[in-house]
């Protein structure tokens, strides 16, 4: 049964009974088998143990306001005195202070995504091709269909691990098969952005209030109010406070190549006398111009690997995808770390009021509250819609290509008692 040079069969059995006549095709070691594209020779290499994606630099939007915190001692010109002494006003006081809200963006910052291996469930074989020349199909070899050609010795491969797997060249012992995934992911470091440095416009910070204020041993009652004053001015800017660490995360993508779904067969006959099948398929890693006369190429396996079933069902079934991205999911901060504006206080002078003992004009009402106060953070809420880039990356983990040729079918047709085959008049036998 004719194997040539340049044919690649497959056996998942010990490295030390490797059939008599073959020898392990080491270039396919530790990688899929895949077909070449239309007009590629095979035997090329491709893929790669890993990958990762590149991610664009995001920014965030984030709305915060400031508590108003006072400080210094309180002091005032009482207008009601008669000798304008300063005295200490503790009988007044201010609403609260309503400090105007700050929208700014955050920080560029570009989330690092982690390499990952994407190998599917495979079927760990060894790659078998002819010591020399051309030979028999050994007993115990596998090679593939498209449908069940189970005759005389050949049958679907009875080892129940050929299902939903990829085939994978190893250079050990065969037959071994792993879990894989479908699906992968990446981990991905967690991140923070800092706040551009912003500033506030400036404030009011509400009414002050004098009360009753004795005068000799007459009261005098008088109130100021609806005064606003005490702006607060050059609030100073303040930058590189930071949002929390987030990891924004990535759903699941494909972890399946291009992929057709073929029949494993093997042959266990008690002797390599079985002619090879019509329809058998094995690998040749020759020039197609070289195909050997008898045998052609599975066009439907061009750049697409070989998933194995034992399901008749199964077969002919394609999927995967060579490149694949992946979907970001929304992601906020928490709170940035908390952070203050220092203000210097500006002070509005009340008018001089015509309260007067003898034509005396009283001076006006000046006070301040010492020399300012400060700001503090009170909420950072971010904007979940904080859109970043993701690229497309090829995902094929290592792989190596060869032409897929299948044992052509024969047809034979009788016309006025003679045999036609594959439209050829056999005359004699």
């Amino acid at each position: 049964m004719g194997i040539q040079s340049n044919m690649i069969i497959f056996f998942d059995g010990a490295a030390a009974s490797i059939p008599a006549g073959y020898e392990r095709w080491s270039a396919a070691d530790s990688r899929f088998l895949q077909g070449p594209a239309d007009g590629v020779e095979p035997a090329v290499t491709g893929g790669a143990l890993l990958h990762s994606h590149t991610n664009g630099s995001h920014t965030h939007t984030q709305d915060h306001a400031h508590s108003l915190l006072m400080s210094g001692a309180v002091t005032a010109t009482n207008p009601l005195t008669a000798t304008g002494a300063l005295a200490t006003a503790a009988d007044h006081t201010h609403s609260a202070g309503e400090v105007e809200k700050d929208t700014t963006s955050t920080g560029a910052h570009t989330i690092i995504c982690g390499n990952t291996a994407t190998r599917p469930k495979r079927i760990e074989i060894i790659a078998l091709k002819p010591s020399s020349g051309e030979t028999d199909f050994p007993i115990g070899g596998i090679a593939l269909a498209e449908k069940d050609i189970s005759q005389g010795d050949w049958g679907i491969t009875p080892n129940t691990d050929f299902e939903d797997r990829f085939m994978f060249a190893v250079s050990g012992d065969g037959g071994t098969a792993t879990t894989g995934s479908d699906l992968h992911n990446h981990s991905l470091t967690s991140h923070s952005h800092s706040f551009a440095t912003h500033n506030h416009a400036n404030s009011n910070f509400g009414t002050t209030i004098i009360a009753t204020v004795p005068h000799d041993t007459s009261p005098v009652t008088t109130a100021m109010s609806s005064y606003l004053h005490h702006t607060a001015v050059s609030i100073q800017n303040y930058g590189l406070a930071v949002l929390g660490l987030e990891q924004a995360p990535y759903d699941s993508a494909s972890s399946l190549p291009p992929y057709r779904t073929l029949l494993t067969m093997e042959y266990n006959g008690g002797a390599a006398t079985d002619d090879i099948p019509e329809g058998l398929i094995v690998g040749w890693i020759g020039n197609r111009a070289d195909i050997p006369v008898g045998w052609e190429e599975v066009t439907e396996l061009r750049e697409k690997q070989v998933r194995v079933t034992r399901v008749r069902s199964k077969v002919g079934d394609e999927g995967g995808v060579t490149t694949h991205t992946h979907t970001k999911d929304p992601h906020t901060h928490s709170d940035g770390d908390a952070h203050n504006h220092v203000f210097t206080e500006g002070t509005t002078n009340l008018a001089a009021r015509a309260v007067s003992r003898g034509g005396t004009v009283r001076p006006s009402n000046t006070h301040t509250h010492g020399s300012g106060g400060t700001m503090g953070t009170t909420t950072i809420i971010t904007d979940e819609n904080s859109d970043y880039s993701v690229s497309s990356e090829n995902h094929l983990y290592s792989n190596i290509t060869m032409i897929f040729i299948r044992k052509s079918y024969v047809t034979r047709v009788q016309i006025n008692g003679l045999t036609q085959i594959n439209g050829l008049t056999q005359i004699g036998g």
